[in-house]
């Protein structure tokens, strides 16, 4: 379950760059300028946040995961209203966002601490090569009612097949004068 008081720090945090990128623009003549560069500066403010912020990748899933399930809920008591619809759809697609970046960062935790495990622990690495190689290692080859172990057997039963299912190539006696179809080239 998702705990609101997690999420009101980083929210404060949100709200406070937000201002201060928009007091940062001093009032100009014309108003439209000055919201412009506002706009401008609060732009680029929240640009710097949300690269500062991907790591909380876990608070946000539960947080969008916990608004959908609330509107989840009062869609079964009422009708729901066009823009809390669309609301609905972008948390849905941001869910599955937040989740597929979820995953690659675990994996790459898991991939470095591997890796570091790995380095520290050669008997570990080598282990896991040890197994991969087994893994791949072809024992004996049924062919028929025939046993092959022997590796020049096993080569020949697999040449055998694959020669069988993709066949050999015939000689043709006619053949196709592409120069005489008049056909644009395009080389």
């Amino acid at each position: 379950m998702f705990h609101f008081e997690s999420f009101w720090p980083q929210l404060d945090r949100f709200r406070e760059a937000v201002e201060m990128a928009w007091q940062s623009v001093q009032s100009n003549a014309c108003p439209f300028d000055t919201l412009a560069r506002k706009l401008r500066a609060t732009s680029k403010a929240l640009e710097s946040w949300r690269h500062k912020k991907v790591g909380h990748v876990n608070s946000l899933l539960a947080f969008a995961r916990e608004v959908l399930h609330q509107m989840e809920m009062a869609q079964d008591s009422r009708v729901v209203l066009d823009n809390e619809v669309w609301l609905m759809n972008r948390l849905e697609k941001h869910t599955l966002a937040l989740s597929s970046l979820k995953r690659t960062v675990v994996r790459t935790r898991s991939r470095i601490s591997w890796l570091k495990d790995g380095d520290a622990n050669t008997a570990l690495f080598h282990l896991h090569a040890r197994h991969r190689k087994r893994k791949g290692f072809i024992g004996k080859l049924v062919a028929g009612d025939q046993v092959f172990s022997g590796h020049e057997d096993k080569e020949r039963v697999i040449f055998d097949f694959y020669n069988g299912v993709l066949g050999s190539t015939m000689n043709n006696e006619v053949t196709v004068n592409l120069d005489e179809l008049d056909i644009a080239s395009h080389i």
